[in-house]
């Protein structure tokens, strides 16, 4: 109830009835000589310089509004642009909730990984040949070739890691 923009929006609307007000009185001010003569002319002629009165002085506060209008609309354009931003806090609360919580992205991924190594260690037994290096890696070989006929394949590669 009590935040900068309703502070804005209360000084906005004195400022509007404030201009709207001096509008008004200068129009009256300008206009009460002729309003005061329509009770000495005729009927027909009183009520044709009413509306002349009338007309004027709406145009005028008219154009009163039109100003506090062209000053208030890009205002609220800024305003709303301003409150459509989202925080540091609310973009990283969005990525949570769409690409999940890190912490559970990274269990997943170690458990991908766990299962990949116990794919490779259960192939290592069939392996035809092992070929280490003692600091780094070993590469387990398979060559497999179907009943007779002579049939080259890729060797399947696995990679130990230490």
């Amino acid at each position: 109830m009590f935040s900068v923009q309703s502070l804005v929006e209360l000084l906005k609307a004195i400022a509007k009835v404030t201009l709207v007000g001096i509008v008004s009185y200068l129009v009256l001010v300008y206009f009460l000589p002729e309003t005061l003569g329509l009770t000495f002319q005729s009927v027909e002629l009183s009520i044709a310089h009413g509306i002349d009165i009338v007309i004027w002085s709406f145009i005028f506060v008219s154009l009163a509004l039109a100003l506090i209008a062209a000053i208030d609309v890009p205002f609220q354009v800024w305003s709303h642009k301003e409150k459509l931003k989202m925080t540091k806090q609310e973009v990283k609360d969005e990525f949570k909730q769409q690409e999940g919580d890190p912490l559970v992205r990274g269990r997943i991924r170690q458990m991908q990984r766990q299962a990949a190594m116990n794919r490779m260690m259960s192939d290592v037994p069939n392996a035809d040949v092992i070929i280490t290096n003692p600091t780094h890696f070993s590469v387990a070989l398979k060559y497999d070739q179907a009943g007779g006929v002579r049939r080259y394949y890729w060797p399947k590669v696995v990679i130990l890691l230490r």
